[in-house]
């Protein structure tokens, strides 16, 4: 396990982690802890790179921060090697909806979307990136990763480069 946030000793806001199976801890080529919301690691593999980037996005309606956390996803996102494979995943408080952007968000995601959601959806559209959760049909027990006082969202993704 990789991980990136507050010391032990202090009560978590937030921190990021990887996990990776044993069997690919050899693989692992590179890694960085950008900050407490963002962690890469590259592994290297019989069929090229890829790229991962775990993500910890903050809560809605803290624009400025949510700015900054995009601004150094980006960076992150600049770094990867168009010939290598992109895996970015993690919680990022966004309900895009399930309203289709070709290769970017499917039709499968849920009925609304939030602020965060949109952000998201503009970030994916300008960097080659799409959400796969919304682009498969799923049992309703497996399709919510978030529920509270009998509301459930949608708010973690995995998303790649779409070749």
């Amino acid at each position: 396990m990789l991980y990136s946030g507050v010391s032990q000793e202090t009560q978590a806001q937030s921190g990021i982690a990887l996990i990776t199976d044993h069997k690919w801890t050899s693989q692992i080529t590179n890694y960085s802890f950008v900050n407490d919301c963002v962690i890469t690691v590259c592994l290297k593999t019989n069929r090229g790179h890829i790229t991962m980037i775990g993500i910890y996005a903050l809560e809605e309606g803290r624009e400025e921060e949510m700015r900054h956390f995009y601004k150094q996803l980006q960076k992150e996102v600049n770094k990867y090697s168009k010939s290598d494979s992109l895996i970015i995943s993690g919680d990022l408080s966004a309900r895009v909806g399930n309203q289709p952007i070709p290769n970017v968000v499917g039709t499968f995601g849920e009925d609304c979307i939030n602020r965060n959601g949109q952000t998201l959806r503009e970030f994916l559209s300008f960097t080659d990136l799409k959400i796969t959760n919304t682009f498969f049909r799923k049992k309703e027990i497996h399709k919510h990763t978030w529920s509270a006082r009998g509301s459930k969202s949608i708010i973690e993704y995995i998303m790649v480069n779409k070749d």
